[in-house]
């Protein structure tokens, strides 16, 4: 290899040692690109464990603050996902916007004496009135339901429609 190498005309050795450097280059370059990735995947997981650790010391303070908040709701007004979905049916109904309305039962967390109960709902065509009028009546049932997600979007014949995630809090006794 070295006597090819000093075979070669100046112009063949410049090119040679270019075509090296650049393949070097972009080796060195890719190796780079993957060991700053590997280094914010290492940063991410390390925070998150931190916050893991946080949640995990702090478990004692969350449960006697999550049973004391527990203590001031009325069992008799908490939903299940059945008694959820049937109050929402009811307010659209009492809005006028039910022919629009489809929902969907995500699903249930329990935590001790609580579960919270989860639902997507859409309402297609509905006004801005009666959207406002539907954000109102669920925030008068708070903090027995609340909206944990909003998304609104607008067809181009100006109809709105609204996608809500809405949970409720139920004592499982």
């Amino acid at each position: 290899m070295k006597a090819f190498f000093y075979g070669c005309r100046l112009r063949e050795k410049l090119l040679l040692t270019g075509f090296l450097l650049l393949a070097a280059a972009i080796w060195l370059s890719s190796e780079v690109r993957r060991g700053t990735a590997q280094w914010r995947d290492w940063r991410k997981t390390a925070r998150l464990l931190k916050n893991q650790q946080e949640t995990i010391n702090h478990r004692a303070a969350t449960e006697a603050a999550l049973t004391q908040a527990a203590a001031h709701l009325d069992p008799a007004r908490t939903f299940n996902s059945g008694t959820l979905v049937g109050e929402l049916s009811r307010i659209t109904d009492q809005l006028g916007v039910r022919a629009g309305t489809a929902s969907e039962i995500i699903g249930t967390e329990r935590s001790g004496e609580l579960a919270v109960n989860t639902i997507n709902c859409t309402v297609r065509n509905i006004s801005q009135a009666a959207l406002l009028n539907l954000v109102a009546e669920l925030d008068r049932r708070s903090p027995y339901i609340g909206i944990e997600q909003f998304m609104l979007s607008v067809a181009p014949n100006g109809a709105l429609t609204v996608s809500l995630r809405i949970s409720s809090v139920e004592i499982v006794r």
